[in-house]
């Protein structure tokens, strides 16, 4: 599992710096995305049955997203279950099952192509209609 965290540059940054770096109280040493990267390789090692992601990647640049999405993709999927909380719809058109919630009551659900079809909520979120 490190090597896939080192393959996917979850911890490229700790690496090149040093393992014994010191992180600082609560990781004050560490970016923003850096602590979200480490609390989601720290996640990946546990391969835990269920994940909850709330806003996972909003502190990380595309191309670390991207790479994040595939890990799950490839390593996760049909392995664990995961539940994400986002306000990227990019990054959701591969998950099994959508929820849409609107004033804390899901609304709509589905797979992506599904609720782009329906026309819904999810489909005025992702193209911005009224």
């Amino acid at each position: 599992m490190i090597a896939l965290l080192i393959g996917e540059d979850f911890l490229e940054r700790m690496i090149e710096i040093g393992m014994n770096f010191n992180v600082g109280t609560k990781g004050n040493n560490l970016s923003g995305g850096q602590r979200q990267k480490l609390a989601i390789a720290r996640t990946f090692l546990k391969s835990p049955r269920i994940m909850i992601l709330d806003e996972a990647t909003s502190a990380l640049d595309n191309n670390s997203q991207k790479r994040i999405q595939s890990v799950l993709a490839r390593y996760w999927k049909g392995k664990s279950t995961l539940i994400a909380v986002v306000h990227r719809l990019d990054i959701v058109k591969d998950y099994d099952r959508i929820a849409f919630l609107k004033a804390g009551k899901i609304v709509e659900m589905g797979t992506y192509d599904e609720l782009m079809a329906k026309k819904g909520y999810f489909y005025e979120l992702a193209y911005g209609h009224n």
